[in-house]
């Protein structure tokens, strides 16, 4: 969900810091696991896609997908549940990696929203 006027153009840190009670501290851990996390993440997701191997693919959409539920980010998690879903099916793998591209475009502004919050 965006906020209007908001530094941040991806999460909404009020709902966010809603979810975890207003702690911010939890909210950071939170964060920086993820952040952790993310770059194995999305490597598992592209070498996934690199070998056109729908059964890796699923699996690493659907844990993105879990990842991504932590911070209310449903345009993404529902990019990622598309991915999931499509490489379950085995439709196109073009189509699937045009998917995932825009995912990984979109992760990337996940993760300077996340930073900026990190370091606010």
């Amino acid at each position: 969900m965006k906020q209007e006027h908001s530094k941040y153009k991806l999460i909404n840190i009020s709902t966010l810091n809603k979810k975890y009670c207003d702690d911010k501290r939890l909210v950071s851990k939170v964060i920086t696991i993820f952040l952790k996390r993310m770059p194995e993440l999305k490597d598992s997701l592209s070498q996934a896609v690199v070998s056109e191997d729908y059964e890796k693919i699923s699996i690493s959409a659907h844990s993105l997908k879990g990842a991504l539920g932590n911070f209310y980010v449903d345009e993404l998690v529902n990019s990622a549940r598309k991915i999931e879903f499509a490489a379950r099916e085995q439709e196109s793998i073009d189509l699937i990696k045009k998917d995932v591209s825009v995912l990984m475009n979109e992760l990337a502004q996940l993760e300077q929203d996340l930073s900026l919050y990190l370091n606010s």
